[in-house]
């Protein structure tokens, strides 16, 4: 599976490919049963947005603006090598401002990449399920953290599936929020291991990481009932 594959199937999710980039996709998902589970991920991770944010159309002023916003790469098919704000770059034309706001908020990078593409890790957290979840574990690791544009890569196995009507939501915790903890992520997973590419909300030495259980259509706050969680330790691969 390649980067360009994984970008087809992020697009895919979104509807944003054309006839011949669907055609290349579909031929290598009859090759690829990898591939098609991460399609199933994306699809159920923009059903989870859709849920949560109501789909308008934007006006014309207000689509250019945002578009001119974030440069001529916009609209660009999908090739190999692309970074991982393409997925947004895609995904803007269908939602309007809330939906772009809320997308930023999420921060949901739906084209995934290998974490060798990243480097060494800056920090890494062992997860573990909450007595709720004693199942759950896995691990997260930390690239670029204290530039604007880190990195949170999240492993997990024997996930369960969300409750009905509820998703899991990824947090981090930096001492420069105080006891805030930030939303960078959504998921609602169709297999038992889960592997994300969230961004990060800016430069921080974060401390810990955690998986809430969320209500669909929910208040933007924590709610207070975890998946899993951990603590980063500096300097560990």
């Amino acid at each position: 599976m390649t980067d360009e594959h994984r970008d087809l199937a992020a697009a895919e999710a979104l509807g944003s490919l054309t006839p011949e980039q669907s055609e290349q996709l579909f031929a290598e998902l009859a090759r690829d049963p990898a591939l098609a589970r991460e399609l199933e991920e994306y699809r159920a991770t923009v059903s989870v947005l859709e849920a949560t944010v109501a789909r308008e159309t934007p006006s014309h002023d207000l689509l250019a603006g945002i578009l001119a916003e974030i440069g001529p790469e916009a609209g660009r098919p999908a090739s190999a090598g692309s970074s991982r704000g393409w997925s947004w770059r895609r995904a803007l034309p269908a939602f309007a401002l809330g939906a772009v706001a809320t997308a930023a908020v999420f921060a949901v990078a739906l084209a995934l990449g290998s974490s060798s593409r990243l480097g060494t890790p800056d920090a890494v957290a062992s997860v573990r399920g909450t007595p709720e979840f004693v199942g759950v574990h896995g691990d997260a690791r930390l690239y670029g953290s204290s530039t604007p544009d880190g990195v949170l890569r999240l492993e997990l196995a024997d996930v369960p599936a969300a409750p009905e009507g509820e998703h899991y939501e990824v947090w981090v915790l930096r001492p420069s929020t105080g006891d805030v903890m930030e939303a960078v992520g959504v998921f609602d997973p169709t297999t038992p291991e889960v592997s994300l590419e969230l961004g990060l909300p800016g430069a921080g030495d974060y401390v810990a990481v955690d998986i809430s259980v969320e209500p669909d259509a929910g208040p933007p706050e924590h709610s207070g009932s975890s998946l899993a969680g951990g603590t980063f330790a500096r300097g560990t691969t």
